[in-house]
């Protein structure tokens, strides 16, 4: 897919229609190519694939946009935007045992 939120957005959207997938994002692979894992057991039948096959063709549209306008952030760059709260320093430490 790439695009970091769009590939949690398609996951959850499969999630809804009975598709369990884990996205895989940055740090994981590179930025730009999220991708989706599917798991497929011995013990899912020909009726399951074909459910799942149903729920991608929904999803598809979105993954077909998503892969024409490559987006090479990540959801961590975004991260960085956050300000943190003030925090007082503190000093933690830690004791070590033998």
């Amino acid at each position: 897919i790439g695009d970091d939120a769009t590939t949690l957005g398609v996951c959850q959207n499969l999630l809804k229609l009975g598709i369990f997938t884990t996205p895989v994002v940055y740090p994981a692979v590179p930025k730009g190519q999220a991708l989706i894992r599917c798991s497929v057991m011995p013990s899912h039948t020909k009726h399951d694939l074909d459910v799942a096959i149903e729920a991608f063709k929904i999803v598809a549209p979105v993954i077909l946009e998503a892969n024409k306008k490559p987006n090479h952030e990540s959801l961590a760059d975004n991260l960085d935007n956050f300000k943190k709260p003030h925090q007082p320093n503190r000093r933690v430490e830690v004791g070590l045992t033998h």
